[in-house]
């Protein structure tokens, strides 16, 4: 596991204090109750940090970072369950800079300069977010191209102002930017299980699209995008994982039954100690991970569906002992314990479950041995 480095230390520090102040419990509950389910003043402070777009190049309107620096980030936000588009917009920007040509880094501009929010537009029903058999079509439409279908899960789809849509020209994989507010385009919110997040279903009826990529490139662009996201959730889904012992050890402490603090017991010493020693894996994994993607190392993809796989497990698990450890009150709406399970169980299968990682580490291995990937749906 790499060390970090001073700068991102006081980068950790830095936004554990902004957090405090601005993702406390009770703005958390304010938030999540609101209709866009966005805290707009993190999301402007957070961009005033530079953490929007971290990873892209200074000429682009980034900080010129890697996915090491962003990680940092995202286990801050993740440990205090920050209610703000930060993942779907850096899974936006890691799609747009591994396509690179000139109408992504338009885009690019626009996202690193706060004028707009985006959206990766992939999974489609129990395909789940794979880009294989998509049903979404793109056809030309004169000098442009239109694009129909219906988009699954959409990320922060309706506070997105970009939609970048995965779809097939024939038989070959292609990227779209798509306004979201273009005719054609129908977003429909949908009820979800973590209170801090917001999803939608996206109806595309032959709507206006501009091609970013298709072919080789795209498939490439696809596969980055979703190793960044594997790796940026991982690195959440441990923030979270963090602050759950983090309040069951405090917990342990303060509790007593037969006048004696319950983190004298035993079974809640194992308990905490099983808790930490999947916490500092996982950490170790994306970390590890995340240094891969930066050297563009042959293994990346591999070791970030691995750090999603094990880092989901080990979130829903500490989540799911927090409320153990607390007991009754655990269970109850009044205490946040169950806001940080919520969120676990949402990110175990957001961007893939664990299964479906489990099983792109097996189809990358066998594809790295027929040859490199393809381009076709």
């Amino acid at each position: 596991m790499s060390v970090r480095t001073e700068e991102q230390n006081e980068l950790a520090g830095a936004l554990r204090k902004l957090l405090s102040d601005l993702s406390d419990e009770h703005r958390i509950r304010s938030v999540a109750d609101t209709e866009s389910g966005v805290d707009d003043v993190l999301w402007a402070r957070l961009r005033e940090f530079g953490v929007v777009g971290m990873t892209v190049q200074e000429s682009a309107g980034g900080q010129g970072g890697g996915l090491a620096d962003l990680v940092v980030a995202f286990e801050e936000t993740g440990r205090a369950l920050a209610c703000v588009p930060l993942l779907s917009v850096s899974v936006a920007l890691a799609v747009l800079d591994a396509v690179g040509n000139e109408p992504s880094l338009a885009a690019i501009h626009r996202l690193c300069g706060g004028e707009q929010r985006a959206t990766l537009a992939l999974a489609e029903g129990r395909q789940g977010w794979r880009a294989e058999g998509l049903a979404t079509r793109a056809e030309p439409d004169g000098e442009g191209w239109t694009v129909s279908g219906e988009k699954a899960y959409v990320l922060d789809g309706a506070t997105a102002d970009e939609l970048i849509v995965v779809a097939c020209i024939d038989d070959e994989l292609a990227l779209f930017a798509v306004d979201a507010g273009a005719s054609g385009v129908t977003n429909t919110p949908v009820a979800g299980l973590d209170l801090t997040r917001r999803f939608s279903t996206i109806s595309l009826a032959g709507v206006a699209a501009s091609l970013l990529a298709r072919g080789p490139v795209a498939s490439v662009a696809v596969l980055q995008g979703l190793a960044a996201a594997a790796v940026l959730l991982a690195a959440e889904q441990v923030g979270g994982a963090q602050r759950c012992l983090e309040a069951a050890v405090e917990y342990a402490k303060v509790r007593e039954q037969f006048g004696v603090p319950i983190g004298s017991f035993q079974a809640i010493k194992h308990k905490c100690a099983d808790m930490l020693v999947l916490v500092e894996g996982a950490r170790a994994l994306f970390t590890g991970a995340a240094v891969a993607l930066d050297a563009d190392e042959a293994d990346a993809l591999g070791l970030a569906s691995s750090a999603k796989a094990y880092c989901s497990d080990a979130y829903v698990h500490c989540a799911e002992e927090n409320i153990q450890i607390h007991g009754g009150i655990g269970f109850t709406w009044d205490h946040p314990a169950h806001l940080y399970l919520r969120r676990a169980k949402s990110t175990e299968v957001l961007f893939g479950s664990p299964v479906e990682h489990r099983e792109r580490v097996v189809a990358l291995l066998e594809a790295a041995a027929a040859g490199g990937f393809g381009g076709d749906c």
